[in-house]
């Protein structure tokens, strides 16, 4: 397993918290914690984090700005650390808009 490619997408809303209703369709699983600042799912690859991306274009009820970065920069990140502090420039660049 290389933390280089495997790949997280974390999805923070643009207002207020992750509803119920788009934890469980972004995860597939009911939500275990009731307000979610932002919510994260990790890939394979980047291709395969992008495929689940674009399957969630239309069925979430927020708008949600997302970001892609890898598995060696989320153990990086520490408890209650806002996520733009492990992403490069780059990534911040390529952060994307996602209803």
């Amino acid at each position: 397993m290389n933390p280089y490619i495997i790949t997280w997408v974390t999805l923070i809303p643009v207002r207020g918290i992750v509803t119920k209703k788009d934890a469980q369709i972004i995860s597939g699983l009911r939500p275990v914690f009731p307000k979610l600042p932002e919510i994260s799912f990790h890939n394979a690859t980047k291709e395969k984090a992008i495929e689940k991306i674009n399957s969630l274009r239309g069925k979430l009820s927020k708008k949600y700005i997302g970001v892609i970065y890898t598995d060696k920069q989320f153990g990086m990140r520490k408890f209650g650390q806002p996520v733009g502090t492990i992403l490069t420039s780059k990534q911040k660049a390529e952060s994307f808009e996602i209803k």
